[in-house]
């Protein structure tokens, strides 16, 4: 009669104990990816909202300020899925100040502010 081998194959608590492994490493590794997408989107917006912001500007400082000093905010139509408005001022000596504001559900994604001068 032969003698059995001692050769022992993977046994079910090791299959089981990898397997705990890599479901951990993976849990790590899609909860990495969804925070970087939503890092990603989050900046994307910022930068959408600040090239509409400078749209408003330049398109805003080429009106008659004159008329829109005092009053407002006023809405700027827009197609995008973000919502800006404005405000002009008037300083001194045709000089007027410009805020625009560039929000997306509720949220503040980016401001900011222009002195333009319109002389007489």
């Amino acid at each position: 009669m032969r003698a059995v081998s001692d050769a022992r194959g993977v046994g079910l608590v090791e299959v089981l104990v990898v397997i705990v492994i890599l479901g951990i490493v993976g849990a790590f590794v899609y909860s990495g990816t969804v925070m970087s997408l939503r890092i990603s989107e989050a900046g994307r917006q910022r930068v959408e909202a600040a090239a509409l912001m400078g749209e408003v500007l330049d398109r805003v400082s080429e009106m008659n300020l004159g008329t829109l000093s005092g009053s407002g905010p006023f809405a700027y139509p827009s197609e995008s899925r973000y919502s800006a408005t404005y405000r002009v001022e008037s300083t001194s000596l045709g000089v007027y100040r410009i805020e625009v504001e560039v929000s997306f559900a509720g949220e503040t994604l980016s401001s900011g502010v222009l002195l333009v001068h319109q002389g007489p």
